[in-house]
C-alpha cells in the first residue's frame, strides 16, 4: 500500500504438456501462418490482472511490467482506445 515503485516480471514459460517442444521449423511456420501462442498471450493477461490489482490499491504508485505482446498494452491504459490513436502515430 506504500510502495513507489512496483516491478512485475512475466512469469517464466513452463514446457508443453508432455515434455515436448515446438521445433525451431515449426515455431517458424506457426508464425508465418499468423498463428500465435496461446501460453504468451495468458502470461500476458497474468501480468495484467496483476498490474490492475495493484492500480485498484494505489493508483500513484509506479508499475514497470514485462509483456510479451506489445499490443497487450492497451488493457493497461485508462482509455484503451487511446493505444490504437498512440501506435497509429507511433509515440511509445
Amino acid at each position: 500500500m506504500e510502495a513507489k515503485q512496483v516491478v512485475i516480471l512475466t512469469p517464466c514459460q513452463q514446457k508443453n504438456i508432455g515434455g515436448l517442444e515446438e521445433t525451431p521449423e515449426e515455431a517458424a511456420k506457426s508464425e508465418e501462418m499468423g498463428f500465435f501462442n496461446e501460453d504468451e498471450n495468458l502470461r500476458d493477461a497474468k501480468t495484467i490482472f496483476i498490474y490492475n490489482i495493484i492500480k485498484k490499491k494505489n493508483p500513484e504508485v509506479t508499475v514497470l511490467t514485462e509483456l510479451i505482446t506489445e499490443d497487450n498494452i492497451s488493457y493497461m491504459m485508462e482509455d484503451p482506445a487511446l493505444y490504437s490513436l498512440q501506435s497509429n502515430f507511433e509515440f511509445d
